[in-house]
């Protein structure tokens, strides 16, 4: 039996409206009022501002839905996205997030684990991560009986439904088709030439910390925000087509989306803005 085939991660188009990324909320506003209603989420104004999220004592939670197997919809099984979801798994779990595994779930069983999730409390928790492995299209994604769009399940963890996620980074990681065309091959020339580094500084460590010691607000604002603020989307591929699997590796993005995560947790990689 042939297993090392690549297959691509796409199903025919069905008749669906949209697309399945969330469109951009307005610009925040600011109103003040004193009379705020405690029940309201609250964030720190320098929290807020600040150019870094705020780390938290705990990591969070990484969840990586892994569908392999499909209910009679004409859906090839995914051979090889185990061991993408092992190597995503293995890789969170040595930087501390709490991982949850969620194989072959049909749509209503996967919605309603996300929002168990999603109604936990996360006010001590860094960051929330989800890897969404499966088939799709440029209508949304599918779970094992049926096609569900992308925002049915950040929406789940946006600011409305998941305050205790507010201004704390949310990331999809995506290995699915998003079409069914195929990306064109390019032939290039690549020439080799001298490493030169310039304008380089001394590597010497700077401490810019300031202390500071906590202060009591002195009034309080109302501020409208965008409900899917903080949301990172990391695709497979572009719109409109195909992503690619090993079926006895698993694919090229999740092994070298590890990859990096193993390089940042061996303290030789580096963060850039």
């Amino acid at each position: 039996m042939q297993v090392n085939q690549d297959a691509a991660d796409t199903v025919p188009l069905q008749p669906n409206e949209g697309l399945p990324l969330p469109q951009p909320g307005p610009e925040m506003v600011y109103n003040r009022n004193p009379d705020v209603d405690p029940e309201e989420p609250a964030v720190n104004r320098s929290d807020l501002e600040a150019l870094e999220y705020k780390t938290c004592d705990q990591p969070g939670y990484a969840v990586v839905i892994n569908n392999r197997a499909f209910n009679g919809r004409g859906l090839h099984d995914r051979s090889g996205t185990d061991r993408d979801a092992s190597n995503l798994i293995n890789r969170f779990d040595e930087f501390g997030y709490h991982t949850v595994h969620l194989v072959d779930m049909s749509k209503e069983e996967l919605m309603a684990e996300l929002r168990r999730i999603a109604s936990l409390d996360h006010k001590d928790h860094s960051a929330f991560f989800c890897a969404i492995l499966t088939h799709g299209n440029k209508d949304g994604l599918w779970a094992t009986d049926s096609q569900m769009k992308l925002t049915d399940l950040t929406d789940i963890f946006d600011a409305e439904n998941c305050q205790t996620l507010l201004n704390k980074p949310k990331v999809f990681i995506v290995q699915a088709c998003r079409g069914d065309e195929e990306g064109k091959p390019v032939v290039i020339r690549v020439l080799n030439e001298d490493r030169v580094v310039a304008d380089a500084l001394p590597n010497e460590p700077v401490d810019m910390e300031i202390p500071e010691e906590p202060v009591e607000p002195t009034s309080v604002d109302i501020l409208t925000i965008p409900a899917n603020m903080d949301f990172l989307f990391i695709h497979a591929t572009v719109e409109g087509k195909k992503a690619w699997r090993n079926t006895a590796s698993g694919t090229p993005f999740i092994g070298k989306f590890c990859d990096e995560l193993q390089t940042l947790l061996n303290g030789q990689g580096q963060v850039t803005e």
